[in-house]
């Protein structure tokens, strides 16, 4: 369910940014497709790369109320935030897949990082995962074990469902900590997967 009131509760430094997109439904009917609108007020595509699909925060809100759907922030290569991305998977959000479900560790795990990275954090669409932001940039993407981490040429949608109420706070440390960690963990399972062959 939207909730629109949360919104303003997004943090001023990323609602003060063009790079918003709408988040329009996908196949399970989740508010996670980004979406645009051109001069004429036709829905259009929204993209990752193309700025001139980016709105401001209050043009996207608008639209996004009008129409019933989310909104989303656009992660830049010239912008100084990362989001890290924790998914959970559950009974709720993949009830016929549960070997996909997150473990008990992985939940704990996610808390943890949380409350470690002490930024401003909230929960997704599905109110099951988290976003944390913070300020820091590690490149491309990164992917493991229900752990995203991104800070250029990514869309997410956002909700203001405060999980921890904190400034977004520079952890370039951590998240470079992180991101190494994390190469180095796809590195070594790569490596495993040639060796098998």
């Amino acid at each position: 369910m939207i909730q629109q009131a949360h919104w303003m509760r997004l943090p001023s430094e990323m609602r003060q940014r063009q790079q918003w997109l709408l988040a329009a439904p996908d196949a399970k009917g989740a508010l996670k497709v980004p979406m645009s609108v051109n001069a004429t007020g036709e829905l259009i595509a929204g993209s990752s790369t193309a700025r001139n699909t980016w709105l401001t925060f209050d043009h996207a809100a608008a639209i996004a109320a009008e129409r019933g759907f989310g909104l989303g922030y656009v992660l830049a290569f010239d912008d100084p935030f990362t989001c890290i991305d924790l998914d959970v998977k559950n009974a709720t959000n993949y009830p016929d897949d549960p070997d996909k479900w997150s473990t008990p560790d992985q939940i704990s795990l996610y808390a943890r990082m949380a409350h470690g990275f002490d930024c401003y954090t909230e929960r997704s669409i599905s109110g099951q995962g988290l976003h944390i932001w913070c300020q820091g940039k590690i490149g491309a993407g990164l992917k493991r074990d229900g752990v995203e981490l991104y800070s250029q040429e990514r869309f997410i949608a956002c909700t203001g469902d405060v999980y921890l109420d904190r400034p977004i706070r520079d952890r370039q440390e951590f998240l470079t900590q992180m991101a190494s960690q994390m190469r180095a963990q796809s590195q070594a399972r790569s490596t495993e997967l040639v060796e098998r062959d």
